[in-house]
């Protein structure tokens, strides 16, 4: 029994002593694969059982996550496991990796755009790097500072804080890091436009990935200096570059949005455009994927306009759109951002003239106390200007838009009814009355009342069904008869395989047409009746329209038009052949002139060929 008891002893010890050892094997695989940027990094962690670990060993697998979605650039990750990192750090009182952890989350938040708590850590874990030894800790801290002396757009203070931390790097003969502030200190060179010292830079950022095998380094080097070549103008070797990084960041399975965004600029640059669309769709998901809301309205600008240019108009309208509304609730997310950087950088300065001010006497705290008392307020008084600078810029942009909507929806109701056809109709009113047709002149009022009430609601109307459309025509013909003294007959045929009760159409897009036929064709005619026959049908995929008349033709009807010297133009026509011309690019029009057997001018022919499932628009 003794035994048996000693072997269960011993077996639980062997047990036990057997999980410090493989999650310590885990450990080290995990962080071979992260040298490697490789994604089993994440598959082996999770292997680790946390819950039955060292304090140590949870506080360095906490640490390698962390750096594996630093690498991704995969925040919020990044700081739910950072923030697990320094609470073990704080534990076990290891200021190393509390100093590490601090510096970490202060990075992540200055991504996030959150600056004002970013700065207070990255100031607490540069204060307490001074206590450790570890110098190589103070550069990294040096290098998320001058990120953010870089976004306050102060680039020289920023040089100097990565020229200093490259120092220490090479000091520390530490060949990752070197290759990292090469490629960053070129990066920055090149904002400022000095592009030799740039270019020096990022060679020696590629050399030095090259070195260590650093994939992702020498994609990053590559993609910089091709972007620097297309700036100098030198786009051969632009290319040369970038499809270099491209074949890199392929090989450890990475989309890279600026890559994306560089190959589509040169590629146009070059007049190669199905490349350069093609990649600058690429640079869109990506940013899509990031939700980088700066790169997307940059992108759907250039691709838009790319669209328009070649008189892509359906595609340009779409990306335009996009643009619009993305640009929109950017600025609405953006506002905020904005005042908390001028928050935080305002008490970065502040900061700074605290600790001046407390290491002199004590007669200068009254003007301290002044000083800051006057930072606050301009702080306040700069608030309070840009939330009314940015409350106007908005109600500005919305009532401009306002007003466009309101000029384009004008012009159509213009162009729906011409004034000379209002005018003529309250003289045939009139006439009625005095030659006492009473029953006449209230049948011709009814009509015109009904057919100026359709105008209106439809004038705002994007889409009406086919049945209101050939109402509303059947109505205006009707009092065109009366006023015209039935010179004129009309027909109009229906495919009874037609949903006119369903089927939508733009308003008003026949009434300029058969408008022509009459004012130009049929009222001219002396001795036969005019006939108007309509007909509507399907053809393919679409719906024909075919408007006929029998009227005296163009070409007569231009010369009768000369000798009575009318100054009446016709907009109507032009601004609805304009309007089928953007409904859709397969949209036909065929105006058609007809001659009898001795080619003398018999009438008009107007075909109108408009395709189903389309997404009209009034222009």
């Amino acid at each position: 029994m003794v035994n048996l008891c000693l072997c269960l002893v011993l077996l639980f010890s062997n047990i036990s002593d057997s999980s410090p050892q493989k999650t310590d094997s885990l450990l080290s695989e995990a962080k071979a694969c992260l040298k490697k940027n490789s994604t089993k990094t994440v598959s082996i962690l999770q292997d680790i059982d946390t819950s039955n670990i060292t304090n140590n060993q949870k506080l360095d697998t906490y640490t390698t996550y962390t750096k594996y979605y630093l690498k991704i650039e995969n925040i919020d990750s990044a700081k739910i496991f950072n923030q697990k990192r320094l609470e073990y750090a704080v534990k076990l009182n290891s200021l190393k990796d509390i100093v590490n952890a601090k510096n970490n989350m202060g990075e992540l938040l200055c991504k996030q755009g959150e600056f004002k708590k970013g700065m207070q850590l990255l100031s607490e874990s540069y204060q307490l790097s001074s206590q450790i030894e570890d110098r190589v800790v103070r550069a990294n801290i040096l290098s998320n500072l001058a990120y953010v002396y870089y976004s306050y757009n102060n680039k020289n203070k920023s040089v100097e804080l990565l020229c200093e931390a490259l120092k220490i790097y090479c000091d520390q003969k530490d060949t990752v890091n070197m290759s990292y502030m090469n490629n960053n200190i070129g990066i920055l060179y090149k904002t400022m436009g000095l592009y030799n010292k740039s270019i020096k830079h990022l060679n020696q950022s590629f050399y030095l990935a090259s070195k260590i095998a650093d994939t992702l380094g020498v994609a990053s080097a590559c993609n910089n200096m091709g972007n620097i070549y297309h700036l100098l103008n030198n786009d051969k070797q632009a290319i040369k570059y970038l499809r270099k990084s491209l074949y890199f960041y392929k090989s450890i399975n990475r989309d890279e949005l600026s890559l994306y965004s560089n190959l589509g600029t040169v590629y146009k640059s070059m007049g190669i455009m199905d490349s350069s669309m093609y990649y600058l769709n690429c640079a869109l998901s990506t940013a899509k994927v990031q939700n980088d809301n700066k790169k997307i309205i940059s992108l759907l600008k250039e691709i838009s306009e790319y669209y328009k240019d070649n008189n892509q108009w359906k595609e340009a309208y779409y990306f335009s759109n996009q643009y619009c509304n993305y640009k929109e609730s950017t600025y609405e997310k953006e506002l905020p951002e904005i005042i908390d950087r001028i928050k935080a950088e305002a008490d970065l300065k502040n900061q700074k003239e605290t600790i001046r001010l407390l290491n002199e006497k004590n007669n200068y705290q009254k003007l301290y106390l002044h000083q800051k008392n006057m930072a606050i307020i301009a702080l306040i008084a700069t608030i309070i200007v840009l939330i009314l600078l940015g409350k106007n810029l908005y109600r500005r942009k919305k009532e401009e838009n306002i007003r466009k909507r309101l000029i384009l929806e004008q012009k159509l109701f213009r162009s729906q009814m011409n004034p000379h056809f209002f005018f003529n109709s309250l003289s045939n009113i009139q006439a009625f009355l005095l030659n006492n047709n009473t029953r006449q002149a209230v049948k011709y009022i009814a009509r015109f009342a009904r057919l100026m009430r359709q105008t209106l609601e439809n004038s705002v109307k994007n889409l009406i069904t086919f049945e209101k459309e050939l109402d509303n025509l059947e109505n205006y013909l009707a009092l065109q008869q009366i006023r015209h003294y039935n010179c004129f007959d009309y027909i109009i045929n229906i495919n009874d395989s037609l949903d006119i009760q369903s089927l939508l159409i733009p308003p008003m897009l026949l009434q300029p047409f058969v408008e022509n036929s009459i004012e130009h064709g049929l009222r001219h005619l002396e001795n036969n009746k005019g006939k108007l026959i309509i007909d509507i049908f399907p053809q393919g995929k679409g719906i024909r329209i075919v408007i006929t008349d029998n009227g005296v033709g163009r070409q007569q009807a231009e010369k009768i038009n000369s000798q009575l010297r009318t100054d009446h133009t016709s907009y109507g026509l032009e601004i609805t052949k304009e309007r089928l011309r953007m409904l859709d690019s397969n949209t036909e029009l065929n105006i058609i002139d007809l001659y009898d057997n001795q080619n003398n001018s018999c009438g008009t022919k107007v075909e109108i060929l408009i395709p189903c499932n389309t997404n009209y628009r009034v222009m």
